[in-house]
C-alpha cells in the first residue's frame, strides 16, 4: 500500500503562503520540490491547477474595512420565494456586487429587493 502524503506536501510555496497567512502573496524563490512516490504517475491536473493559479493573480489592496450607512436590519425577517425574469436576477446580482465594491448601501440582494418591494408597497397604497 502507498503511503500518504500530507496536503502540506502537495501545496507550492505561493499555496502555502496562502493558507497560512489567509491572502495571495507571491514569492520570489522557486516552488519546493515535490516527492512524489514513484509508483504514482504525476497527475495532468495538478499542471492544470498551477497554470489556472499563475494567470488568476489577485492585485492586493489596502484591507480598510468600509462602513455601509445602511438602516439596522429588522429584528425578524420572513422567508418569501418568488419566480422572476432571469434579467431581473442578473441585474439585481450585480447592482449588488458594484455596489460592495464602492461601499454604497443597500448593497445586498435583500436589502435591494426590501427596498424596491417596499417602494411599490407604498405607491400602491398597501403600505403605509
Amino acid at each position: 500500500m502507498a503511503k500518504r502524503r500530507s496536503f502540506e506536501d502537495g501545496l507550492t510555496a505561493d499555496e502555502e503562503a496562502f493558507v497560512k497567512q489567509g491572502r495571495a502573496t507571491l514569492s520570489a524563490a522557486k516552488p519546493k520540490p515535490k516527492s512524489i512516490p514513484k509508483s504514482q504517475p504525476k497527475k495532468k491536473e495538478s499542471n492544470m491547477r498551477k497554470s489556472a493559479l499563475k494567470q488568476h493573480v489577485i492585485e492586493e489592496t489596502p484591507s480598510t474595512p468600509i462602513a455601509l450607512a445602511s438602516a439596522p436590519p429588522p429584528a425578524m425577517t420572513s422567508n418569501l420565494s418568488v419566480r422572476i425574469d432571469p434579467r431581473i436576477a442578473a441585474a439585481t446580482l450585480r447592482a449588488m456586487t458594484e455596489r460592495k465594491i464602492e461601499g454604497i448601501a443597500p448593497a445586498t440582494q435583500q436589502d435591494i429587493v426590501a427596498e424596491a418591494m417596499l417602494d411599490w408597497l407604498k405607491k400602491h397604497g398597501y403600505f403605509r
